[in-house]
């Protein structure tokens, strides 16, 4: 939006334009003149600047023409409308960029060879040639000749065109409104304040010019495409040394009015005397749009009401007025914010300062532009502000006065609540009780951090003992010495275990929640309400430390007794359907409903008496999770966004955490439909939520990382992955410890799998069986460990173990997962790689079969497993020198890479490239040949490890073709790279010896 023109700086020096400013200043005197005073003062500069004189004689000569011809009634001569081409002193206007009521505004360029760029022409409407309007016109151009400053834009010439009309020729600046500028970019509060500075900057330059703007308001501030604000149209300013309050010459009473409702000053509409301090006003309005998107008053269309409003009431703070917008989550966005963040940085300072500019009267403003301005930077430099909310007085004084009926009416209603007290003083007695009760619960915990204050004895020792260590202090406390206070007992367990799960502690947590029920069973029986929620979070921790059996014994009897007693309303009800939703999953068992029934539930209950609670966020991410499993990858998708719409219009009460798993779960449901690059981004936002929570090792943060490090290690990027998975564990196993089934084991398989992945076997083993040894001892379904171990053995020839690995794992993952499904695909194609590499390629034929059948990929699509499937059945026919392979292989790649899942599947497109080129070198096609094992090789090795089996068989079929195109030093050099990986691996599968010795006989060592 920066103006075309080149070098206006210099175009203002121009001694032509320095005589125009100079005679419009000079006009405007000799108007206000009489005509005995005007003829002497034309003598006296016609003496002594004779160039100025004739052009003061032409303009007063056109003036006195206009003046003649009437106000509203057509000039006997009116001058022809402006049209495109037509030439205005050295300019030749293109097109019409504007129209008012009283004028247009033309797109111009210099054409006279001084210089080349484009301006701004504004003409006066023929219909207006003389009279008040015309008065305004030459007053706009003789106060934008004062104000030179880089954020207005600039009076660069003026002239009279051939039919006696006045031209003003200005800065022509390329932009749009400063609102819409700053919702376009999603600025942030911050960012807006900086550009409304530069506004003030503005203002502040023509005040010190004795200049008031009277019309400040978005659409005459804009905004230039490198960020450069432009103050505009001072075509209603007024000059506060020429205008003297007890004169209204025609301009005054003509324009006198003219303002912009909703950013006018009430003194504006009262028709009182204008100031500086109604600029104030109107910047005021200005920063309440831009910081909300409202105007103080509400955002009505009728003039009368704005006005009315504007005298009579008080203006909407601006954070309330965000908590009352109907859209508040679209204000938010658009300010890269929620509703709740944006709300929090209006309250305090920034209401203040908006108030204080937007006080009724004058005299109760800031005193001058800077004055605001300088508050505004206080506040972004994070210094106390000068301006502070009126006070508590004043404003019950403006309320009397607004509200004097409603407030007398209050007394009696105040009289009458009075007389009410009495009825609740039999409740003090309750409240002195439960006061004892608070009162020993706190000195208490004062107690916990006494232990490792100064008062303590050795203070300095004490002060280094660790959270941890004084919460196992205080719980042993807890459980010995308060056993003559049975309640403050029970309520002191039940906040020492809150306390270890917060801190996600939950091993440590379940003996107190065990104890506080044994207690509550001893002194209220079984089928009490309390011991339910009690039962509860008993439930929970078990779930969190992988004893899932236990945890569905807890949560079914939480649930009976919540029936028995109706108390279904209870948040730990809605909580131990969750559980028991989580129990399924963990168990595999999620496919037979159970596990969405139970999330359902619970998500029903948290939106029907809990709408606003954080666990409705998990309910709710827990259906995408079973909607995954039921391979709705859609519906996942929608379950996640539902979330994530609850939490940024502020509907739950929703922290770091709960907000990065929403962004997490939502990124795996982009991940699973294809769509990885919006997938990224929500998983990187997850990761950021956690750690600005709970630190990057918070168990959530590193959780965020898994699943960032699995999606890099689908996507091929596996040097990415396991850098950041590796991290993860290491951070993990501090935490939770080395043999944690809920949080290190899933680590531990997703690093292992990206190790397998890159050929890393002897790194990639260990992970996986510590994480097969940690699932079994929890009872987890282990099915997906053993496939990947299954896979590796099977390339490393350790075909017994494979089979070990892979016994029942078909059926298995058919009925945990359902029949097709992706897991069970992956079992059939494990099964039939086993087969392949034993050479038993009628039963792995079978098995890739049936996997081309059962496959559940959406319609039209090639999913990873079929497509797995399909390149199998392809190398048998490879093994078997089926001459169509290489078209039948090149058909396969077409649809890898046209396939939505396609950056799931670099390995199998890897593989399609490799098959299409052993087929097109058999078929002699030695360089088309070439391209695919290049691209094959290429991919490997950004891809895999030095020692990976895989790039060790794309090297060798490479080796092949190379020494069959004659390049033999190069195929040599591929043979003994991959001669150098097998050697690095500890066992060598039958297949990768046959295939080297296959090559050797080729290149002839």
């Amino acid at each position: 939006m920066s103006a075309s023109s080149p070098a206006p700086d210099s175009v203002r020096q121009r001694p032509a334009t320095r005589l125009w400013v100079q005679a419009l200043a000079h006009l405007d005197e000799l108007l206000q003149q009489q005509p005995e005073q005007r003829e002497r003062s034309l003598t006296d500069i016609a003496q002594s600047q004779p160039h100025l004189h004739s052009m003061l004689v032409s303009l007063l000569a056109a003036e006195a023409q206009a003046e003649s011809a009437g106000f509203l009634e057509p000039a006997p001569r009116m001058a022809a409308a402006l049209q495109s081409g037509a030439q205005l002193g050295p300019y030749r206007v293109e097109s019409q960029i504007g129209a008012g009521g009283m004028g247009e505004v033309w797109l111009a360029r210099r054409d006279d060879g001084l210089y080349q760029g484009e301006v701004a022409i504004k003409t006066l409407h023929p219909y207006y040639g003389g009279g008040a309007l015309r008065e305004r016109f030459l007053r706009e151009a003789q106060i934008l000749s004062r104000l030179t400053h880089p954020n207005i834009a600039r009076l660069l010439d003026a002239g009279v065109a051939g039919d006696g009309s006045v031209y003003l020729v200005l800065e022509y600046v390329r932009g749009v409104s400063i609102e819409t500028w700053c919702d376009q970019r999603k600025l942030g509060v911050d960012a807006r304040l900086e550009l409304f500075l530069e506004v003030c900057a503005a203002v502040a330059q023509a005040h010190a010019s004795l200049v008031v703007h009277r019309d400040i308001k978005p659409s005459n501030i804009l905004v230039t495409d490198d960020g450069q604000v432009k103050l505009l149209d001072f075509g209603v300013a007024k000059l506060t040394q020429t205008d003297p309050p007890a004169e209204r010459s025609d301009l005054t009473r003509m324009t006198g009015r003219i303002f912009t409702p909703e950013y006018a000053a009430p003194e504006q509409i009262l028709d009182q005397p204008i100031t500086t301090a109604t600029d104030v006003y109107s910047l005021g309005v200005l920063l309440n749009v831009l910081l909300t998107g409202t105007r103080p008053y509400g955002n009505a269309n009728n003039n009368v009401e704005i006005e009315r409003a504007v005298v009579q009431d008080e203006p909407v703070r601006m954070s309330r007025a965000i908590a009352g917008a109907s859209d508040p989550r679209r204000i938010a966005e658009a300010r890269s914010t929620t509703p709740a963040r944006l709300q929090r940085a209006l309250t305090g300072d920034l209401d203040n300062i908006v108030s204080h500019a937007l006080r009724k009267a004058p005299a109760e403003r800031y005193p001058t532009v800077l004055g605001l301005a300088d508050d505004v930077g206080r506040h972004l430099q994070h210094q106390p502000i000068l301006a502070r909310a009126e006070s508590l007085a004043a404003r019950s004084r403006k309320f009397v006065r607004r509200h004097r009926v409603g407030v007398a009416a209050s007394v009696f209603v105040a009289l009458a609540v009075g007389v009410g007290i009495a009825g609740v003083v039999w409740q003090a007695q309750v409240a002195r009780t439960e006061a004892r009760k608070a009162g020993a619960i706190r000195d208490f915990l004062v107690g916990i951090f006494e232990r490792n204050s100064v008062a303590h004895p050795d203070g300095a020792k004490a002060r280094q003992t660790t959270a941890a260590e004084l919460l196992a202090q205080s719980a042993q406390q807890i459980r010995t010495d308060l056993r003559e206070a049975p309640e403050v007992r029970q309520e002191l367990l039940g906040v020492m275990a809150r306390l270890y799960s917060t801190m996600d502690m939950q091993k440590d947590a379940l003996p107190l929640l065990q104890d506080r029920l044994a207690s509550q069973r001893t002194a209220l029986g079984n089928d009490d309400v309390a011991v339910a929620r009690t039962l509860s979070d008993v439930a929970f921790s078990q779930v969190q430390i992988g004893d899932y059996e236990g945890a569905q014994r807890s949560a079914n009897e939480a649930i009976e007794v919540f029936h028995a007693r109706n108390a279904e309303s209870a948040l730990e009800y809605a909580l131990a359907h969750g559980t028991l939703a989580q129990v399924s999953y963990r168990l595999g068992t999620g496919q037979d409903g159970t596990m969405r029934r139970h999330y359902q539930k619970a998500a029903d209950l948290f939106a029907q008496y809990h709408p606003a609670h954080k666990w409705r966020i998990e309910m709710l991410l827990g259906l995408s999770r079973a909607a995954n499993l039921d391979q709705d990858r859609e519906k996942g998708l929608v379950y996640a966004e539902e979330a994530i719409a609850l939490i940024e219009s502020q509907a739950v009460d929703a922290d770091g955490i709960v907000r990065g798993s929403a962004y997490q779960t939502a990124g795996n449901a982009l991940n699973w439909l294809g769509r990885n690059g919006e997938a990224e981004v929500l998983m990187k936002r997850a990761i950021t939520e956690y750690d600005h929570a709970g630190g990057p090792e918070h168990p959530f943060a590193i959780e965020g990382r898994r699943e960032l490090g699995a999606f890099y290690g689908w996507m091929g990027r596996r040097e990415e992955a396991k850098e950041l998975l590796a991290a993860a564990v290491t951070a993990q196993e501090r935490a939770k410890g080395i043999d944690d089934p809920e949080l290190t084991a899933p680590l531990r398989i997703e690093l292992g799998r990206v190790l397998l992945l890159r050929g890393e076997y002897a790194a990639a083993e260990p992970q996986l069986l510590k994480a097969v040894e940690a699932w079994r001892r929890s009872g987890t379904p282990t099915v997906g460990i053993t496939m990947n171990l299954a896979r590796m053995y099977m390339e490393q020839g350790r075909f017994t173990e494979a089979a070990q690995m892979l016994a029942g794992a078909d059926s298995a993952a058919e009925k945990a997962f359902g029949k097709g499904s992706w897991m069970h695909a992956t079992a059939l194609n494990r099964i039939g790689g086993l087969h392949l590499a034993r050479g038993e390629t009628r039963e792995a034929e079978a098995y890739f079969q049936r996997t081309r059948a059962d496959a559940q990929d959406p319609p039209g699509e090639l999913g990873a497993n079929r497509a797995y499937a399909e390149l199998s059945l392809l190398r048998l026919s490879a093994m078997q020198r089926d001459s169509a392979t290489a078209e039948q292989a090149l058909a396969l790649l077409s649809q890898i890479e046209s396939s939505s899942a396609r950056g799931d599947m670099p390995d199998e497109e890897v593989t399609a490239h490799m098959l299409s080129g052993i087929g097109l070198m058999r078929q002699g096609k030695l360089l088309e040949a070439e391209t695919h094992l290049k691209q094959a090789v290429t991919m490997r090795e950004r891809m895999d490890a030095p020692e990976s089996l895989w790039l060790a068989e794309a090297r060798l079929y490479l080796a092949q073709q190379q020494y069959l195109a004659g390049n033999r030093d190069v195929a040599r050099g591929l043979v003994d790279r991959a001669a150098e990986a097998h050697q690095t691996q500890a066992h060598l599968g039958p297949q990768h010896r046959e295939l080297m010795k296959e090559t050797r006989r080729i290149v002839s060592f």
